[in-house]
């Protein structure tokens, strides 16, 4: 990754640029591998990450939540309906969703997921259903519920699908409060030098960073956020 330079300045990485530098946000503030249970296999009513129980929990469901190991430039559409992918999905929104649902498949998690996106026409907090407390792969509780999004989570999003850890900037082209900014990468269909894409910083866990962080040209490579649903 190269040279993101966040809100404020901060240099995330403090490499250079391999396409032209990322600029800070204007204005904003800023396969496998099964999961483990919640309690690490204790009784006591708590349910596995990945839907499986303990002996006391009658078959409770944590919703879980997750960082991409992968990383697509700005157009998930195409990145969603390549030859890897297999996707035939027809939107920006719906391409990052289906790269969610692969990336959750390949690592044998099940469930249904969608991406922490906005674009020009809908904001990621609305495409959300109220289903929380949602969970990190490694049992740690992220957010309680809906209204915590437009704050910060209670732990760093660092756990991808394959619960190994990951450090990196997810797309997101989402304010702090879950609405969407201009920066979208033409509604995520677009791998231009010339377009940028809003992303999080995924360690964050302070100042709404973890979802308004920095602007990278669209052309870059990064993660995504996914939400059990």
């Amino acid at each position: 990754m190269g040279g993101i330079t966040g809100v404020g300045g901060t240099v995330i990485d403090g490499g250079a640029p391999s396409s032209g530098g990322i600029t800070g946000a204007s204005g904003g503030t800023s396969s496998t591998g099964g999961t483990a249970s919640v309690d690490g296999g204790a009784g006591g009513g708590t349910a596995n990450v990945d839907g499986g129980t303990t002996p006391a929990d009658g078959g409770a469901h944590r919703m879980r939540l997750f960082v991409t190991h992968d990383k697509w430039d700005g157009n998930l559409l195409g990145a969603a309906n390549g030859a890897d992918a297999g996707g035939e999905v027809t939107s920006g929104l719906a391409g990052g969703d289906w790269l969610c649902q692969i990336s959750a498949r390949g690592a044998g998690l099940g469930g249904n997921w969608i991406a922490w996106l906005s674009d020009s026409h809908e904001n990621a907090i609305d495409r959300l259903k109220d289903v929380g407390p949602w969970y990190g792969l490694d049992g740690v509780e992220l957010f309680a519920n809906k209204a915590a999004l437009t704050g910060d989570p209670l732990s760093a999003i660092d756990v991808d699908e394959r619960g190994t850890l990951t450090d990196y900037a997810p797309w997101t082209g989402t304010h702090a409060d879950g609405t969407a900014t201009a920066f979208t990468c033409n509604d995520w269909r677009s791998n231009s030098p010339h377009d940028y894409g809003m992303c999080g910083y995924n360690t964050s866990t302070t100042d709404d960073k973890w979802s308004e962080s920095v602007v990278p040209q669209c052309n870059n490579p990064y993660n995504l956020y996914c939400f059990e649903q």
